[in-house]
């Protein structure tokens, strides 16, 4: 839990100054033309966020999987190999399915029980899809494979004490068009974009964070997975 939380303050530090300061914001005069141009490009995303992002799942996955080893050895000397804690958004009627009961095999069975009362699958549609494990489960599922796509949301650029003559877009954002007598007029307040992640567009999962769940899926392992299992100890 240390280090996930340690992970967890970097990221809010590092996307915060990056939502904060998104856009360059360049003007220039065209005296000729009688016209003020404000040019808004969208600085790159660092690339640390979605690395940091990964960190901080596999510290919490990684913990979990310890857990369900510790609470194995409750049982046994020797785990099987499969242990682990598992994460399911559904279950078959007829109950948990064979990977489930694998690698909970060794665990006493009232952990277990624990365990399943933790599952997504215990939420209704679409809640299981934003419980704070399935969208841990599905980080670590996303990162195994890449760095975890990040990208940044459109923000709403307000211009105030001036007409906007002209917006013409830009590889990387956007020009407004002034009149070059308006150009002290002209007042921009602060710009703030929210950072996402999710999967690859072309998976078509519709898979979406903000920083918010990962701050919800550290506080749902903090205070209910981890109190959940302290009786066993």
């Amino acid at each position: 839990m240390f280090r996930a939380k340690k992970h967890l303050d970097e990221l809010i530090v590092t996307v915060n100054e990056y939502s904060n300061d998104a856009y360059l914001i360049t003007r220039k005069d065209y005296s000729q033309k009688h016209r003020h141009v404000i040019r808004f490009e969208v600085k790159a995303m660092p690339y640390e966020i979605g690395m940091l992002a990964g960190e901080f799942a596999y510290c919490l996955r990684s913990g979990l999987d310890q857990l369900a080893w510790q609470l194995a050895l409750l049982n046994t000397k020797h785990p099987r190999s499969e242990t682990s804690f598992p994460i399911r958004r559904t279950v078959p009627a007829t109950g948990p399915d064979r990977r489930f009961r694998e690698a909970t095999r060794d665990i006493p069975a009232a952990a277990i029980s624990a365990i399943e009362l933790l599952q997504p699958y215990q939420k209704p549609d679409p809640a299981s899809k934003t419980h704070p494990l399935w969208l841990l489960n599905e980080l670590c599922n996303i990162d195994k494979h890449m760095i975890l796509p990040v990208r940044a949301s459109e923000a709403n650029v307000d211009v105030f004490a001036a007409d906007i003559r002209r917006r013409r877009d830009t590889a990387n954002g956007f020009e407004l068009y002034f009149d070059i007598t308006d150009k002290y007029k002209i007042q921009i307040p602060p710009i703030k974009v929210a950072v996402i992640f999710g999967a690859p567009a072309w998976l078509h999962s519709g898979f979406e964070m903000r920083l918010t769940h990962f701050t919800a899926i550290y506080d749902f392992v903090r205070d209910q997975v981890i109190p959940a299992f302290s009786p066993f100890f």
